[in-house]
C-alpha cells in the first residue's frame, strides 16, 4: 500500500493536508487532516485514514454509534501490516524525520477528476465563515445539521467541499437579502415620518423632543423597523388632532 500526501492549504495559523491510500492503481480512500504545522496535519490525516481502512465495512456502524467495539473487529496483524507498509512508504521530516509533499498533479486521481489543490476553495470557505461571524463550534453545528459531519476535516471529496462552499454562500446571500429588505423598509418609514412632520410644521427641535419623550432616543436612526412603525403611529395621532383643530 502507498500513501500519498498533498498540501492543500497553509497559513500562519494552520495547515491542511490530504492523504490518499493506493494499492497498485486502486484507490483505497483519502482523508483531510488539519494541524498547527504540515507535520501534525499530515499525521492527523493519516490517523483518520488508517482508522477508516481498519474499520472497513463496519465504518457506518462506527460513525452511527451502532457498536462500541467496532475497532476490535479487524485483526491486529492486518493493522500492523498496514502501519508497517505505511511507515516504509512515507517520508516525514520534523526534527529527525522527513516529509514528502508532492506539489504537482502527478498523483493518480480516480475521484471524478477532482483537483489536487483545494487551497482556493478552503480559503473561500474561511472567508464565508468569517462573513457569517461563526466560530468553530457554530460551524461544526451547521455541518452536523446539514451534512451530518462533525467538523470540516470530515470532508474528503472535492464534490462535497464544493457543496459546502455553495451552502455557505447561500447563507450569506440570505442574510444580505434580509438586511437589504430591512434597509428599504426603514427608508420608507423614515420618509413617511418626514411627510407627517412637514404637515405638522414641526421644526427639528420639537420633533426631537417628541421623539425622546416617547421613544427615549435622540435620532430616528436609532430605531428599528418595529419602533419606527410605533413612532409613526404616534405622529399620525398628532396629525389627526392637528387636522381636527385646524377645521
Amino acid at each position: 500500500m502507498r500513501i500519498h500526501s498533498k498540501l492543500c492549504h497553509i497559513d500562519e495559523n494552520r495547515a491542511i493536508v490530504k492523504v490518499s491510500a493506493w494499492e497498485n492503481e486502486t484507490a483505497l480512500g483519502s482523508s483531510l487532516g488539519e494541524g498547527a504545522s504540515v507535520f501534525s496535519a499530515e499525521e492527523n490525516a493519516i490517523k483518520q485514514l488508517l482508522q477508516r481502512l481498519e474499520l472497513g465495512i463496519n465504518l457506518s456502524d462506527h460513525y452511527l454509534g451502532k457498536s462500541s467495539e467496532v475497532a476490535n473487529l479487524k485483526k491486529q496483524d492486518t493493522i500492523k501490516d498496514i502501519e508497517s507498509k505505511n511507515a516504509t512508504s512515507k517520508k516525514v521530516k520534523n526534527s529527525d524525520k522527513s516529509i514528502e509533499l508532492p506539489l504537482n498533479n502527478s498523483l493518480p486521481n480516480n475521484e471524478d477528476d477532482q483537483p489536487c489543490d483545494w487551497s482556493k476553495e478552503l480559503t473561500e470557505i474561511d472567508h464565508q465563515v468569517k462573513k457569517l461571524n461563526w466560530d468553530r463550534k457554530t460551524e461544526n453545528e451547521y455541518l452536523k445539521e446539514k451534512l451530518n459531519l462533525s467538523d470540516r476535516n470530515r470532508i474528503t471529496s472535492y464534490k462535497e467541499l464544493k457543496k459546502y462552499l455553495a451552502m455557505l454562500k447561500f447563507e450569506n446571500k440570505e442574510i444580505h437579502n434580509i438586511e437589504d429588505n430591512d434597509s428599504e423598509g426603514k427608508k420608507s418609514l423614515l420618509q413617511e415620518s418626514n411627510e407627517i412632520l412637514k404637515i405638522l410644521q414641526w421644526d427639528v427641535s420639537r420633533a426631537r423632543e417628541f421623539l425622546y419623550k416617547h421613544m427615549n432616543v435622540t435620532s430616528r436612526q436609532e430605531l428599528d423597523i418595529k419602533s419606527l412603525i410605533s413612532f409613526n403611529n404616534l405622529l399620525k395621532i398628532e396629525l389627526s388632532d392637528y387636522e381636527n383643530n385646524k377645521y
